[in-house]
């Protein structure tokens, strides 16, 4: 192997290793809790599943197929795969929600389930790039 060619591939490794340090800092873990007083910063698990649902099949992606044979529903499989793929809130009263660790059943409490409207606007894409 020549000189220029081990220069190159060690630049490129070096470029790979500080776009990914750059990324993983600019990502921030999301908060434990959140605080909606004027409504806007979350939307409902069961709505973002109905949108969700709704765009896969205008968009005529894959996952739609499967979320309409899955034997809970497609609304169910959307919410598992969202509580996959973003963090899940539970009302604690008022405007504040709570994250919930992974562990919870998400059928189960499906109704008051929340997660912030930006996150479900990463699952839309999250789930275009998955095509």
């Amino acid at each position: 192997m020549s000189a220029a060619a081990l220069i190159f591939i060690l630049m490129a490794l070096l470029l790979f290793g500080l776009g990914h340090l750059l990324s993983t800092l600019s990502r921030r873990a999301a908060p434990a809790h959140v605080n909606d007083k004027r409504g806007n910063k979350m939307q409902s698990l069961s709505q973002a599943a109905h949108a969700a649902f709704e765009a896969a099949k205008r968009e005529r992606m894959p996952i739609a197929r499967v979320a309409q044979n899955a034997p809970d529903g497609p609304q169910s499989w959307f919410a598992q795969s969202i509580a996959s793929v973003v963090p899940v809130y539970r009302a604690d009263g008022g405007a504040t929600y709570e994250k919930l660790s992974r562990k919870n059943e998400i059928r189960a409490e499906l109704p008051s389930l929340y997660i912030r409207k930006r996150d479900y606007q990463s699952y839309v894409r999250w789930a275009r790039t998955m095509q």
